[in-house]
C-alpha cells in the first residue's frame, strides 16, 4: 500500500511524464510490471524507440542477482499489433560470445584442457597450408588474437556462397566444410601478434566444446549453463522465417533486401535476415535465441563476489582479465567479454551483437547494475548502429532512477 505522500508523488510523476512525452511515444505499447519510481525508464525507452523509428525492444535491468525491471516495448512485427513482451525471444547475435566464453571457462575449470593448448591438436585437424595454424592456442581464439582478420581477408561465417561454390557443396554448408576451407587459407597475421575481432575463432571454440564434451554445442551449453539456472526456453535460432519460435520477434531490415538463401529451402528469394546466412552455423559466435531476463540471470552468475552456480571466483576473474596485447588501452577483450578498466580495481564488462534486423547488448557495470537491451532492428532511422546510440542513454536512464524496487522479478519472467 502507498502512503498518502507516496501516492501524491506517484501522481506527480505520472502527470510530468504524460505532459512531457510527445503523444506518439505513448502510443508505443509496453508489457511488464509497472512501478511509479521507474516511470523515467519507461518514458526514456519509449522516447528512444519513437525518435529512432525502431519497431520493438525488450529491456531487463538488475543489480547483483536480482531482476528489478523487465519490459517489452513496441511491436514484434511491423503492421501488426502483436506487442513485444519482456519474455520475447530475440536473436542475440554476438552476445552469444560471452555464453561460449563461459562454457569454455567451465571446461577449463574441469581441467579438460588449458588456455595454452593448441587448437590444431585438440581438434585433430588435417595439415594446414599455413603452418602458423599449428601455433594457435585456445586463449588466442578467446581473445581474438589467433591470426584471423576479416578486415584484411574475409569472414568465412558470412562467406557460405563462395565456400559452397569453391568446394562444389550443397547448402547448407557445415562447420567441417568451413574449417576445411580455412585450412587452405593463409592467416592474416602471426598468432598472438595483435587483436582482430573474429567470428571464425569462436566457431572453432564451439568445435572444441563439442570435441571435449562429446556433445553437440547447443546441448552441452544447455546442460552446463542454462539448466543449472533453471532456464529451458533458450535455443540456437533458425534461419528461415517459417521456422521461428512462437514467442520470437520478427527482424526488420531497413533496406527491405531480398536474397537467394544459403540454407536448405524451396524458396528462391527470402528477406535478408531470413536466409542471407545460416544462423545454425553461427552457433558459438552468434546463434543463440534468448530473452532479456534470461541474459540478466546469466550475468548475475558471473560475479566473483557471489556464490555462482557456474564458475568459481577465480575462473570469473580470469574470464574478465585483460589481454597483455591491450597495453595501456582502457578497453580490451577478456575470455568472451569486452572489458573497460576504470581504476581502483573497477571494471565494466559487456558485449554487443548485431545482425541485419537485430541489435543487442549485455552490460555488467562496476557498481553491480546489469542490463540487457534487445532490439528487432539493427539500425536507427538515421543509419546508425542502435547499440552505439543506446549505450550512453542506458547508463543515463539507470542513473536517473532514485529509488529502485526491492522485489526480485526473476520468478515472474524466467521461462
Amino acid at each position: 500500500m502507498f502512503s498518502r505522500r507516496k501516492f501524491v508523488q506517484s501522481l506527480a510523476v505520472g502527470y510530468l511524464v504524460s505532459h512531457t512525452a510527445n503523444s506518439h511515444a505513448w502510443e508505443i505499447p509496453s508489457n511488464g510490471s509497472s512501478n511509479p519510481a521507474l516511470a523515467s525508464m519507461d518514458y526514456g525507452i519509449k522516447r528512444f524507440l519513437e525518435t529512432h523509428k525502431i519497431p520493438g525492444a525488450s529491456i531487463a535491468i538488475g543489480k547483483g542477482r536480482k531482476l528489478l525491471y523487465a519490459k517489452g516495448f513496441g511491436v514484434q512485427q511491423l503492421g501488426t499489433k502483436r506487442s513485444v513482451k519482456a519474455t520475447s525471444l530475440f536473436r542475440i547475435a554476438s552476445v552469444s560470445k560471452p555464453i561460449t566464453g563461459i562454457a569454455i571457462s567451465i571446461l577449463l575449470e574441469k581441467n579438460e584442457f588449458k588456455l595454452s593448448d593448441k587448437v590444431h591438436k585438440i581438434l585433430e585437424l588435417r595439415e594446414p597450408k599455413d603452418q602458423r595454424w599449428k601455433s594457435i592456442t585456445v586463449e588466442q581464439l578467446l581473445r581474438h588474437t589467433a591470426g584471423f582478420d576479416r578486415e584484411k581477408s574475409f569472414d568465412p561465417m558470412f562467406h557460405a556462397r563462395a565456400i559452397a561454390s569453391a568446394r562444389k557443396l550443397p547448402f547448407p554448408i557445415t562447420h567441417p566444410d568451413i574449417i576445411d576451407y580455412m585450412l587452405d587459407q593463409p592467416l592474416d597475421f602471426d598468432p598472438g601478434e595483435h587483436y582482430a575481432y573474429s567470428n571464425f575463432g569462436y566457431c572453432l571454440l564451439g568445435r572444441i566444446i563439442e570435441k571435449v564434451s562429446a556433445k553437440n554445442y547447443e546441448n552441452y551449453v544447455k546442460q552446463a549453463i542454462w539448466h543449472p539456472l533453471s532456464i529451458n526456453d533458450v535455443h540456437i535460432a533458425e534461419s528461415l522465417a517459417s521456422l521461428k519460435r512462437e514467442n520470437e520477434v520478427s527482424y526488420h531490415d531497413v533496406s527491405n533486401r531480398q536474397v537467394t538463401p544459403v540454407v536448405a529451402t524451396d524458396e528462391k528469394s527470402v528477406p535478408y535476415p531470413y536466409g542471407a546466412w545460416d544462423i545454425a552455423a553461427m552457433d558459438a559466435h552468434g546463434g543463440w535465441l534468448c530473452s532479456a531476463p534470461q541474459l540478466l540471470r546469466l550475468a548475475g552468475e558471473c560475479d566473483p563476489s557471489a556464490k555462482s552456480k557456474l564458475l568459481s571466483p577465480k575462473s570469473i576473474n580470469a574470464m574478465f582479465s585483460r589481454s597483455t596485447e591491450d597495453g595501456e588501452d582502457p578497453v580490451g577483450y577478456g575470455l568472451g567479454w569486452q572489458v573497460r578498466t576504470l581504476g581502483n580495481n573497477r571494471i565494466n564488462v559487456w558485449h554487443f551483437g548485431r545482425l541485419a534486423g537485430t541489435a543487442t547488448m549485455l552490460v555488467k557495470r562496476h557498481d553491480g547494475f546489469n542490463w540487457a537491451a534487445l532490439f528487432n532492428a539493427e539500425m536507427t532511422s538515421g543509419g546508425k548502429y542502435i547499440c552505439d546510440v543506446v549505450d550512453p542513454e542506458m547508463h543515463q536512464l539507470v542513473d536517473q532512477v532514485k529509488r529502485w524496487p526491492s522485489i526480485d522479478l526473476f520468478k515472474e519472467y524466467l521461462t
